[in-house]
């Protein structure tokens, strides 16, 4: 995966994502990770949303 800036829908940026999959935000605190290149998680496990196309979908579908 190539590094990637993470945006919200007014286009602000938000976070980022290191070529290993794992989501930082801005003040540098890691709050996930991607998987399979599409699949977004928690480090405790939980299943939050899809990455696709450079979008992030939260569990229903929705763009966040």
């Amino acid at each position: 995966m190539e590094e990637i800036t993470l945006y919200d829908k007014t286009g602000m940026p938000v976070a980022y994502v290191i070529k290993d999959g794992t989501i930082y935000l801005f003040n540098g605190k890691p709050v996930g990770y991607i998987y399979a290149d599409k699949l977004l998680y928690t480090f405790s496990g939980q299943h939050i949303g899809w990455f696709d196309k450079g979008w992030v979908k939260d569990i229903n579908g929705s763009s966040i």
